[in-house]
């Protein structure tokens, strides 16, 4: 996953100013997760930055425990998270072919690291 920190947008370029103040207090929330999580990722990137299947994505969150915003009624999740996912080393579910797999990998990486 080659993704870097962007800048947070400008949601409010070309939004007349009487309609800016109903929407400042949700964007606002959104920049402060923007901030902690280095970026948000929309949740219908998941199945392209993963290159696994619409159905398996969807259960990528609740599988990894990904920390889940929901701004302007879409979900969105930690970039930091999603990069850390990403990183983790899958031989028998690349690119999504398993995610039962996947989670096996990632226990067996656990216990090899546990001491004794």
């Amino acid at each position: 996953m080659e993704a870097t920190v962007q800048d947070f947008p400008d949601f409010l370029a070309g939004v007349a100013e009487e309609d800016q103040k109903a929407i400042l207090p949700e964007l606002e929330e959104m920049k402060a997760a923007w901030d902690a999580e280095d970026g948000l990722v929309p949740k219908a990137a998941l199945k392209e930055i993963f290159q696994m299947s619409q159905q398996a994505a969807h259960a990528l969150p609740g599988r990894y425990g990904l920390t889940e915003y929901t701004f302007w009624d879409k979900k969105w999740y930690s970039m930091r998270e999603c990069k850390a996912l990403h990183k983790l080393k899958r031989p028998s579910g690349f690119k999504g072919h398993s995610v039962a797999r996947m989670v096996g990998d990632v226990l067996d990486d656990a216990r090899d690291k546990l001491p004794g």
